[in-house]
């Protein structure tokens, strides 16, 4: 497996040539990642950087971190065209001189929590105060700004459902400081787009796999990844029928990319149309590392599914053929935190 970056240039290709269509309203654009060292944010850095390489994206690319010395392997390439890696912390209006007179396209991939799990702690603004720091220091012009949101932001109720409408109830408060921290910048991303600051875009994004992704994050997938790889037996505790929906990140930025236009995305969710069971997910695992599925004598029967209604019908990287690159990924890598 070739790498581009610290991805498989396989899929980098493959996103090159389905997205050169969509791409064409934003070739001259200046796209901003925030948060370019997480999972989703690593795709779009490392897919604008191979596209600029290409010529097929002709804007400017700046990529806002926390640590520098986490996205070497993209600041190390040849040739690039105005491309710059910000830290937070050094954040100014002379960070964005490289910009040119064309508009921003702002992807909002950060989280100030470390797991979904974690308690509401006094981090509910720190999200706000990055994105409203961010936003302060751009130069006026036309500025769309694409919140990276969640399908958790629903209330508890939604997870009920075979899938969940768009329009679902939503949380105003959460446990979660990942939640709360979703919650409040959708808050806040609807207000200042009301003030016209931006357009605001808020998808809420669902389940995902593949290369990237952290396996200590307190996800199904993430788990049964770990254990399978340690020769572990896949043990499913919980209801094995509640219904997921894993997308490929090749998936989901294309699907990204269908917020930048200028019309109004179709769709306002992201998520796999071709949603599975905990089990299909685990025996797929399982049979591709040999090792044994255990479903509890006594599961757990709540229903508790997490698939979106309102995604568009697309043909999407298969599941299996996505779960045994995932494994070479990891063991070419030897990396099983994903790089986050």
């Amino acid at each position: 497996m070739k790498l581009f970056g610290s991805l498989p240039l396989e899929d980098i290709e493959i996103l090159s040539k389905s997205t050169a269509i969509i791409l064409e309203e934003n070739q001259r654009s200046n796209i901003v990642v925030i948060g370019a060292t997480g999972f989703i944010g690593r795709w779009l850095a490392t897919y604008f950087t191979y596209m600029q390489l290409k010529g097929d994206f002709l804007g400017t690319l700046s990529l806002i971190v926390r640590d520098a010395s986490k996205i070497m392997e993209l600041q190390s390439l040849p040739g690039l065209l105005p491309h710059k890696v910000i830290q937070i912390n050094e954040l100014s209006r002379q960070s964005f001189k490289h910009l040119n007179s064309e508009r921003v396209v702002v992807f909002f991939a950060a989280s100030s929590t470390s797991s979904t799990q974690l308690k509401s702690e006094d981090t509910s603004n720190s999200a706000v105060l990055i994105a409203e720091k961010v936003i302060s220091q751009l130069p006026d012009v036309p500025t769309i700004f694409i919140h990276l949101s969640s399908g958790g932001v629903y209330e508890s109720k939604a997870r009920t459902l075979s899938a969940i409408p768009a329009g679902h109830r939503t949380l105003t408060t959460s446990e979660s400081s990942y939640i709360t921290e979703k919650i409040s910048l959708e808050s806040w991303a609807k207000e200042q787009s009301a003030l016209g600051r931006f357009v605001a875009r808020n998808p809420r994004l669902f389940s995902f796999y593949g290369p990237g992704l952290q396996l200590d994050r307190h996800f199904a997938i993430g788990e049964f990844m770990a254990r399978a790889r340690n020769g572990l037996p896949i043990q499913i505790n919980g209801n094995p029928s509640n219904m997921r929906s894993y997308l490929h990140p090749i998936d989901a930025i294309f699907q990204l990319l269908m917020q930048c236009q200028t019309l109004n995305p179709v769709y306002s969710q992201l998520g796999s149309a071709n949603s599975m069971t905990i089990l299909n997910a685990g025996e797929t695992i399982a049979k591709e590392f040999g090792v044994p599925l255990q479903v509890s004598k006594s599961p757990e029967l709540k229903v508790d599914n997490y698939v979106p209604q309102d995604v568009p019908r697309l043909i999407e990287k298969d599941f299996e053929e996505g779960i045994n690159q995932w494994s070479r990924w990891l063991n070419m890598t030897s990396r099983g935190s994903g790089g986050g």
